[in-house]
């Protein structure tokens, strides 16, 4: 019993020798060294929330919004309702902003991003906002509109429509852009109702020409006649004439208002350039002088004279808001076009169209170097 014992404990030890050669052999050599994890990725740059309009005055609004964590910096974007000139851009570490140099009375847009490095994050909720609208007083306005232009005198509250007759020139000249020459027309009106609480004029539609519809010129600087249809009253009317009248300095001219009429046309020289007259909002200027507008640089007493800062423009006076009224141009309108009104007479001392011969213009128009989209 005694040598059977020390064998099995031999037998054990051997065993056990054995279990440890076998561990011992599968770790041989160095152990690896530890590896660091890698960090875990940044949170995600989320956009600014709250952004709210602290103080409005006539030509700044301060921007105000909610901190966000991981940004570094945030860029705020103003831009124009009716967005006809390039948003305005700037940069702060804060969450408050003051941007300044806005045009007066004017609708805008807001928002803000937020920035870390290069990366930057959704757009926050934007806001709609305006600048403060000056204090406007009346003039002689209401009479200075009806002695230059007929369709003051049609006005009884209702708004002004404008309407497109399409008998344009195969110039290539498709439907979809003058529809977009409405489309001008329809932001202005708006601009026009948000300030004066009431329209002034609408966007009409482009009506097919007519039969038996004709435009000719009756001299070379008088008047463009039309033929086979007739104006319906409170309305203007933008039609295209085959020719190109000139002024008594020998210029051309691209588009004609026709104020005792209460029509404007677009001429050939409109369409040499695909960047020009159907391209932009030049409407809205020929619609200003039916509504009663002269240009500031013409000598004719009456009418009310266009705003040099946005509804005319020359090369010296290079203007944002090129061919758009703007808050004193609308405050006039009012002046000349009241809530309350009545159709008045129409002139009898005199014809409007004696007064409304091409004058020469002193210097080049200002062309604008970015065209609004419609």
């Amino acid at each position: 019993m005694k040598i059977v014992t020390r064998m099995l404990a031999a037998v054990g030890i051997a065993l056990s020798l054995g279990a440890c050669g076998s561990d011992s052999g599968s770790t041989s050599g160095p152990s690896p060294a530890p590896t660091t994890p890698a960090p875990p990725p940044p949170p995600p740059l989320t956009p600014p929330e709250g952004l709210t309009v602290v103080e409005q005055t006539e030509t700044a609004l301060t921007l105000e919004w909610e901190p966000v964590a991981t940004a570094t910096a945030y860029e705020v974007h103003v831009w124009t309702v009716r967005g006809i000139e390039a948003a305005i851009a700037e940069r702060t570490s804060e969450t408050t902003l003051t941007v300044d140099d806005l045009h007066r009375g004017t609708r805008y847009l807001a928002g803000v991003v937020s920035l870390r490095n290069a990366e930057e994050s959704e757009w926050g909720p934007e806001v709609e906002t305006h600048t403060l609208i000056p204090e406007y007083t009346c003039g002689s306005e209401y009479d200075l509109a009806r002695d230059f232009a007929i369709v003051p005198h049609e006005w009884d509250g209702s708004p002004i429509r404008v309407d497109i007759i399409d008998n344009m020139p195969p110039h290539g000249i498709p439907l979809s852009n003058l529809e977009a020459q409405l489309g001008f027309i329809e932001r202005m009106a708006e601009d026009i109702e948000w300030q004066l609480g009431y329209p002034v004029i609408e966007r009409g539609e482009v009506i097919s020409e007519p039969e038996g519809f004709a435009v000719r010129s009756e001299c070379d600087n008088c008047s463009v006649v039309v033929e086979g249809w007739e104006r319906e009253p409170r309305t203007a009317v933008a039609i295209y004439a085959d020719q190109d009248p000139k002024r008594e300095d020998g210029s051309i001219i691209a588009m004609w208002a026709q104020v005792w009429d209460g029509l404007t046309f677009w001429f050939p020289l409109a369409l040499a350039e695909a960047d020009h007259n159907l391209s932009w909002g030049v409407l809205n200027h020929e619609v200003f002088h039916l509504l009663g507008y002269r240009h500031p640089d013409n000598p004719d007493p009456n009418g009310i004279a266009m705003n040099y800062e946005s509804m005319y423009s020359t090369q010296e006076r290079q203007v944002r808001y090129y061919h758009y009224a703007d808050w004193q141009d609308i405050a006039e309108l009012g002046c000349a076009f009241p809530e309350n009104a009545t159709p008045t007479p129409e002139p009898t001392l005199r014809r409007l169209r004696a007064r409304m011969k091409p004058y020469s213009r002193p210097e080049a128009w200002h062309r604008p170097k970015h065209l609004p989209s419609p």
